[in-house]
C-alpha cells in the first residue's frame, strides 16, 4: 500500500467515523439516544438531528484544518486560528463550551496563544483538540520535531490543559508511525515515547491494549480509539466496535476512523459509508474530502 492511499484512508476515514458515531452521541443533560445498536450504518438522528451520513464539528474543524495546510503550504497558527473562528460560526450548537469560548476570544481580538487562557481551556480535559489534530501527523510524518511543535501549537488555541496537549501529541506520533508500520503496537510504543514529559498520561496510555470501557474526557478517545485498532483486524470491525461504547461515539469514531484509515488505507473503508458522507447543508462530501486528503499528500510530499 503506497503512503497516499493511506493519506486518504485517514482524512476519509475520520469524516466516516464522525458521521457513524453523532447519531448515537451521548450528551450530559440530553435525552439518550435511541437508535438500536450496534450500529452498523449511517443512519442519521441523535442529539444534533443529523442527516444520514452527516458529519459533526470534530471532521468539519480537522477539514478546515487540513484546507489551512494547503492554503498556506505548511502549518501557521495565525491563520489556523482565524479559520477555527470562521468555521465556528456555522456550527455554534455542535461545538463545545472550551472551544467556543477561544473562538470569542480570538474573534474579539486575542492573539491564538492566548485565546485558550481561560477557565474553560486552562481546566477541562476534553476532547476539542484531539477530535481535530490527524491533518498536522499527514503534514509532518517524516518530520517528527514539527509534528509535536506544531500539535503543541494546535491544542493550544483552544485546550491549555497538559493532557489535552499530551493526548493529541500521542494521536499523531501514532499515526505518523502507522503511515510507515505495519505493527499498531510498534506506533503506539512509539507514540508513547513522545509524551514522556508527562509521565502519568504515559503509565496510563502504555496498557491501551487492555481498554475498553468509556471513561471521560480525552483519555476515553485515545485509550478506546486505539484499543479497538489493536483488537480487530479490519476498519470496518475497529469503527463499529469503537462508536458502540457509548458516550462520546462521534469523536471517538472520528480518531478511530482517521487511526484505521492510516492503518489500512482508503479501499479498506467501505464504500457505502464513504458514498452516504455530506456535511451540514446536505452536500455530498465523500469527493471533495478525498481531494482534500490529495492536495494534502502533495502539499506534505514536494
Amino acid at each position: 500500500m503506497n503512503l497516499e492511499e493511506r493519506f486518504l484512508g485517514c482524512l476519509i476515514g475520520l469524516a466516516v467515523g464522525d458521521a457513524l458515531g453523532g447519531p448515537i452521541e451521548e450528551i450530559p443533560g440530553k435525552p439518550k439516544p435511541t437508535a438500536k445498536r450496534p450500529l452498523t450504518e449511517m443512519i442519521g438522528g441523535g442529539p444534533f438531528n443529523l442527516k444520514p451520513g452527516e458529519y459533526t464539528d470534530d471532521a468539519s474543524m480537522a477539514l478546515a484544518l487540513a484546507k489551512t495546510i494547503i492554503t498556506c503550504k505548511g502549518y501557521h497558527p495565525i491563520h489556523v486560528a482565524r479559520e477555527y473562528a470562521k468555521w465556528e460560526r456555522t456550527l455554534p450548537s455542535a461545538t463545545g463550551r472550551t472551544i467556543q469560548e477561544s473562538m470569542r476570544r480570538i474573534r474579539a481580538g486575542i492573539p491564538w496563544d492566548k485565546a485558550s487562557d481561560n477557565p474553560y481551556g486552562n481546566n477541562y480535559a476534553g476532547t476539542g483538540a484531539a477530535m481535530r489534530c490527524a491533518p498536522i501527523a499527514l503534514l509532518n510524518h517524516s518530520r517528527p520535531e514539527k509534528l509535536i511543535e506544531h500539535t503543541r501549537k494546535d491544542a493550544i488555541i483552544t485546550h491549555r490543559h497538559p493532557d489535552c496537549i499530551s493526548s493529541s501529541i500521542f494521536i499523531n506520533t501514532f499515526i505518523a508511525a502507522l503511515l510507515r508500520a505495519d505493527d499498531p503496537l510498534i506506533a503506539k510504543n512509539y507514540a508513547l515515547r513522545h509524551i514522556n514529559d508527562n509521565p502519568a498520561l504515559q503509565k496510563r496510555y502504555e496498557t491501551l491494549e487492555h481498554a475498553g470501557k468509556p471513561t471521560k474526557g480525552v483519555y476515553d478517545i485515545v485509550e478506546n480509539s486505539v484499543h479497538t485498532l489493536l483488537t480487530t483486524t479490519t476498519f470496518e470491525e475497529a469503527l463499529t466496535k469503537s462508536v458502540n461504547l457509548a458516550g462520546d461515539a462521534d469523536t471517538r469514531g472520528a480518531v478511530t476512523g482517521a487511526i484505521a484509515g492510516a492503518h489500512y488505507g482508503e479501499k479498506a473503508i467501505p464504500l457505502r459509508w464513504k458514498q452516504a458522507l455530506v456535511d451540514h447543508l446536505g452536500t455530498p462530501a465523500y469527493e471533495r474530502i478525498k481531494r482534500l486528503a490529495h492536495d494534502l499528500y502533495r502539499t506534505a510530499n514536494t
